[in-house]
């Protein structure tokens, strides 16, 4: 199996409290307090609530089923998706003739 090349991109400068910064230490430093700070401020906007999470998952099931899958499985239904999807779009632009 061959990894997907990295989409990497660089930042030579960015607007920070109105200034442009080009130095790239103080691009690090500008990324590290923003992500720092974005969780703290972001909860501050969330209201506080006194439910517990299994209240909301009153009609999920607490046993989980495990199922073997082979390749032949999974490209199967890669294949019938596929022949559906052709299908819905042969129909939406109204042809009638079979794929």
């Amino acid at each position: 199996m061959t990894r997907p090349k990295s989409d990497k991109a660089a930042v030579n400068e960015l607007e920070l409290n109105g200034a442009r910064i080009t130095n790239s230490n103080e691009i690090a430093e500008g990324f590290n307090k923003f992500f720092a700070e974005i969780g703290p401020e972001l909860s501050r906007d969330i209201e506080e609530v006194h439910t517990f999470f299994d209240e909301f998952d009153s009609q999920a099931s607490r046993c989980f089923n495990f199922q073997r899958v082979t390749q032949l499985d999974v490209i199967v239904k890669m294949v019938f998706k596929k022949d559906v999807e052709k299908l819905v779009q042969r129909l939406k632009e109204g042809s009638n003739t079979p794929a």
